[in-house]
């Protein structure tokens, strides 16, 4: 330092000067000077004591200034200067740090001094006292740290306070906490309750990034069962920190995290959420801080229970007066005095008045009829006083001024914790249709007794199951043999005797399943007048229906038809003997309803027709008379109900049984009954079967006329043979065989001439002499095949179809092998026939197989047999003997096909469908086919589709 001044020389001297050792010491201060010309600084003890010096009177100010805490080095510096500079009478006053030479101990201490200047203004001197003020500052710096603190937390209260929303009380903490500790990051970390990940929805950010997104417990360290412990991490100093592996500080330092505080925040040990702090650099984190974090995690867990317990009351509000304005009833609440806090918007539209706060008294006096006001009031005030719930029924008027019935109910509602009523709520149900119906009902169910009392048949109504005896009228008690003194009681009261009769069961079953029970004639023993008796009814139980569908109550009507049923079973009596001598004489019986034309029939009747039914319509009934009978029969009814006439009806006929299909033969008898105008009223007769009576007459007449036909027929096929068979024998074997013999014999030698000629025309013509004599010699040999089967004389026996079709094959052979043909045969039957013609028969049908083929195609073909009734044959198959059943043997091949437009075509003489190039043949062959069949009292047919093939069946008498 500069300035003319004297200094000391030890001290002693200065304590001299100062005369206040003493005091210094009592007080705990230290002296110093600083010499301005040799800038030593010299202090006694207590000085050196404050940076950790012992026995070091004088130091150079360099030095000494190095114990001065880095920080404030320039503060003390400042100070210092200003003090010095020139005479401004300004103290030097200053407390700082320093930092001991005894192993950098922290101290805070206090410097006092004063420069002084000689007159000429030069410093001369700059003194003063120290003191050590560690405790004075420290309880000082926890003092304002506390007051800060305090602000911090007044400040966060009333954040919280004033948010009700979780996520802004999230966001509006983590700015407090992070701008009051000057920290980089501060956000909320929710937990997804699966025990791996957090999400971050919205941080304070501080010169870092954000880190909104969804993150690992696993990535950083063992967190997860820290916070589940409620432990709050910390960690002061990430780069350094032993117990994260590289990956796991590399994620951190991809966050940008120097140092962490994470606070679990818990509800009912539950982990809701993490409190994160983050600091880029590293950071040791006081006491302070963590205790200030525990009680803004407090605050935050209460703020945002209180948070959540308001959105869900809000929502509550909110459901509850969106439900309220959706119903179509008057909603109300109301306070503890009546006061209305709310009208549903249904009952504003109703009303036609909007909502405004007033009396519960003022809306009873404005909107309700004038009778029901004064009830309703009186009923709420009763229901405040005792604390309970009413009901009212009022007519509330409308926006048109109609008075409608409401059901008013009102129940109090009671603060959860106090147990006061601290709101009335209440609703009015429009009830007005309702009362309008049960007047209605009332009148109704009063002409309703009164029908049931005033009916003409005996009738009563059972209430409930038990069967109370709601009403009945006098004839019902007269049937009961009961006076009106049963009325109430259970049925089974009234009437022990029902008891083990079927009547009470059948009643409970009424009730049960809701299905009407009717019966005719039906015993029932009942005691009139104290006799037990038996008595028949016809009668009805049928339930009755409320309004929700179920049963409620039965009415049962009866009629007392003892004397019919009486008089029923005497008749019966007398069917029955009649009936014994009718199955002795094995006759049905019928009846049929002129008028309606319904036929009854008995069951022997039924048995005889084949007829499942007893009971049925006439027309159904005449169906099985045979057609050509059914006119005859038709007279015969219509002359016996011709009104006039004496009735009689007698008539044979034939019917088709309705299971059997056999034709049977009826005689039937009856006689018709007349009314008193002389109108049929109905026909009742017998019927018999004699068909083995008409059988053995038929077969009688059959036989007499079968032996006439045969001598008939065998006298001219006879006498038509032999004239035929003369004439064509010769003219075929000699007058036109020889021509064509010698025709083809010299042709055939003129081309053996001939074979060397040149021209080509010559050697054609010759062949087409031959082919033609060729084909012309072919038809004659089948004209006389067909000529021969018509005119012998047939000598049938048992003929095996098996064996006739294998010798086909066996003289077909040849022709088999050269084409390839496959030919598949059934098991086939014995007939009664001629053994060449069907040979010849089978033989054309597999030719024409094998011949009618595309050229390169494999002939397959099948011969199928079936067994057929006569009912089961073609429509156009009319064999020449009818049998009831018949042999078809089916010859089906995959050849050409023909167009069925030309089936009648193809069984004649000379027919062909195709030209005699494209395959040869004479067109007799089928002919030749057909009289077989018909020879044998069969017939023949075909079906076929061009390109698809072609099956000719044939059907011989079975």
């Amino acid at each position: 330092m500069i300035g003319d001044q004297r200094t000391f020389d030890s001290n002693k001297k200065l304590i001299e000067q100062l005369d206040v050792d003493f005091a210094l010491q009592a007080a705990g201060l230290g002296i110093w000077e600083i010499n301005p010309i040799t800038n030593q600084v010299r202090w006694d003890k207590r000085c050196q004591a404050l940076v950790g010096l012992q026995q070091t009177d004088t130091i150079p100010f360099h030095k000494a200034i190095q114990y001065i805490h880095p920080d404030d080095l320039d503060q003390v510096r400042t100070a210092i200067r200003r003090a010095t500079t020139s005479p401004s009478n300004e103290r030097f006053d200053e407390t700082y740090r320093t930092v001991g030479a005894d192993e950098g101990k922290l101290r805070w201490v206090r410097f006092w001094g004063q420069a002084q200047f000689t007159p000429t203004g030069e410093l001369h001197r700059f003194s003063g006292i120290a003191q050590e003020v560690t405790e004075q500052v420290l309880a000082q710096q926890a003092l304002e740290q506390q007051q800060a603190q305090q602000r911090f937390l007044l400040q966060l209260a009333d954040t919280l306070r004033s948010q009700n929303d979780p996520l802004t009380l999230y966001y509006q903490t983590a700015c407090l906490v992070g701008q009051y500790l000057g920290a980089n990051r501060v956000g909320y970390a929710q937990d997804q309750g699966d025990g791996k990940t957090v999400v971050v929805l919205h941080n304070y950010i501080n010169g870092v990034a954000d880190l909104q997104g969804t993150y690992q417990y696993a990535d950083y360290g063992p967190l997860l069962e820290e916070f589940l412990a409620g432990h709050t991490v910390v960690q002061s100093d990430i780069a350094q920190d032993s117990s994260l592996t590289p990956t796991q500080k590399e994620a951190h330092r991809v966050l940008q995290l120097g140092a962490t505080l994470n606070k679990p925040l818990l509800k009912d040990g539950r982990l809701i959420a993490v409190l994160f702090i983050h600091y880029k650099q590293a950071h040791p984190w006081s006491a302070d801080e963590l205790s200030l974090l525990e009680k803004v995690a407090e605050r935050l867990v209460v703020a945002l229970d209180r948070a959540q317990s308001d959105q869900a009351l809000q929502q509550s509000e909110q459901r509850f007066r969106m439900m309220a304005d959706s119903l179509p009833q008057a909603i109300w609440v109301t306070d503890a005095e009546g006061n209305t806090e709310f009208l549903n918007q249904w009952w504003v539209n109703y009303s036609g008045v909007p909502f405004e706060p007033s009396t519960a008294w003022q809306i009873a006096t404005d909107s309700l009829h004038p009778e029901d006001g004064p009830r309703l009031i009186a009923a709420f005030r009763q229901a405040m006083q005792t604390g309970t719930s009413f009901e009212v029924e009022q007519r509330n008027r409308s926006a048109s001024g109609e008075y409608r019935w409401f059901l008013n109910k009102g129940e109090p509602y009671r603060d959860p914790q106090t147990g006061q009523i601290i709101k009335w709520m209440g609703l009015s149900v429009d009830i007005h249709d309702r009362k309008q119906a049960a007047h209605l009902l009332q009148q109704s169910e009063a002409r309703f007794r009164s029908l049931i009392e005033e009916a003409p048949v005996a009738t009563c109504l059972l209430v409930g199951r038990e069967l109370l005896i709601d009403v009945a009228n006098e004839s019902m008690l007269g049937f009961w043999g009961k006076g009106p003194s049963v009325l109430g009681k259970p049925l089974e009261v009234a009437l022990p005797e029902l008891v083990g009769q079927p009547f009470l069961t059948i009643l409970d079953e009424v009730f049960t399943s809701g299905q009407p029970y009717s019966a005719q004639g039906t015993r029932a023993d009942l005691v009139v007048d104290g006799v037990l008796d038996v008595y028949y009814f016809d009668f009805t139980y049928k339930p009755l229906r409320n309004a929700t569908g179920q049963v409620y109550a039965i009415i049962t009507m009866a009629t007392d038809v003892t004397q019919q049923e009486v008089t029923r079973q005497q008749l019966v009596d007398s069917k029955v003997a009649l009936q014994n001598a009718l199955e002795l004489a094995e006759l049905g019986t019928w009846r049929v309803d002129c008028r309606t034309g319904e036929t009854q029939l008995s069951q022997r009747h039924a048995n005889l027709f084949g007829l499942e039914l007893t009971r049925l319509p006439f027309e159904q009934a005449f169906a099985i008379v045979h057609p050509d009978d059914r006119p005859r029969v038709k007279t015969a009814f219509e002359a016996a109900m011709q009104p006039g006439s004496a009735g009689h009806y007698q008539a044979e006929y034939r019917i088709i049984h309705g299971h059997t299909g056999q034709y049977r033969h009826i005689r039937a008898r009856g006689q018709t009954r007349f009314d008193e105008g002389g109108q049929a009223v109905f026909i009742s007769g017998t019927t018999q079967d004699v068909t083995l009576e008409r059988e053995s007459q038929r077969q009688l007449e059959e036989q007499v006329f079968q032996r006439t036909q045969e001598l008939q027929l065998a006298n001219q096929d006879l006498k038509r043979s032999n004239d035929n068979l003369q004439q064509f024998a010769y003219v075929a074997s000699h007058d036109l065989q020889e021509p064509l013999r010698k025709i083809q014999s010299f042709s055939t030698l003129i081309s053996q001439q001939l074979a060397d000629n040149t021209d080509p025309s010559v050697q054609l013509h010759l062949a087409r002499i031959s082919l033609a004599g060729a084909r012309m010699s072919t038809l004659i040999k089948d004209l006389l095949t067909y000529s021969r089967i018509a005119t012998r004389q047939q000598v049938f026996g048992p003929v095996s179809l098996d064996a006739i079709v294998t010798g086909v094959l066996s003289t077909l052979d040849w022709e088999i092998q050269r084409m390839g043909a496959r030919i598949t045969v059934d098991e086939l039957p014995v007939v009664n026939g001629d053994e060449s013609q069907l040979g010849q028969l089978f033989q054309n049908l597999l030719t024409n197989a094998m011949k009618f083929v595309p050229p390169g195609q494999v002939p397959l073909i099948q011969i199928q047999y079936f067994h057929r009734s006569l009912d089961e044959l073609p429509s156009e198959v009319r064999p020449t003997s009818q049998v009831p059943f018949y042999h078809q043997i089916s010859v089906r091949d995959q050849g050409v096909g023909f167009d069925t437009k030309f089936l009648d075509r193809i069984f004649q003489v000379f027919q062909r469908l195709h030209g005699k190039h494209q395959y040869p043949g004479t067109g007799v062959g089928l002919a030749i086919c057909q009289r077989v069949v018909e020879n044998h009292g069969g017939g023949i047919t075909a079906s076929s589709e061009l390109g698809q093939g072609a099956t000719f069946c044939v059907y011989l008498p079975a």
